[in-house]
């Protein structure tokens, strides 16, 4: 598990997760941006993961995020209760690169 991270602190990539417009009623997109070290889009990745409820059991969803644009990853979501949920990626570089991020989201 060191390991992972200690590659994963060298790789450099940082990601930002939004859920702008999310709602329990209408749904809505959850957008990954992912950057290299040198801020340039990663592309070509392969994204996967889990959104869940932090609380309560059975509300587990699985997640795969396409490629919209350079380094702009997205999935449409709907059916979500309100409150809070945890979502944890994973993402596979075209050159066997492995990344890894998780950030809490509220839904209203």
């Amino acid at each position: 598990m060191l390991e992972a991270q200690r590659l994963q602190d060298q790789l450099g990539w940082q990601a930002d997760l939004a859920v702008d417009g999310l709602t329990a009623q209408s749904g809505g997109p959850l957008v990954l941006t992912l950057r290299d070290a040198k801020g340039a889009p990663v592309t070509g990745a392969m994204v996967t993961g889990l959104l869940f409820r932090p609380v309560i059991e059975g509300m587990d969803r699985e997640l795969v995020l396409t490629e919209m644009a350079a380094g702009l990853y997205r999935m449409e979501l709907d059916g979500l209760s309100p409150g809070q949920w945890d979502a944890r990626l994973k993402v596979a570089g075209v050159n066997g690169e492995a990344f890894s991020y998780a950030r809490r989201i509220v839904v209203k």
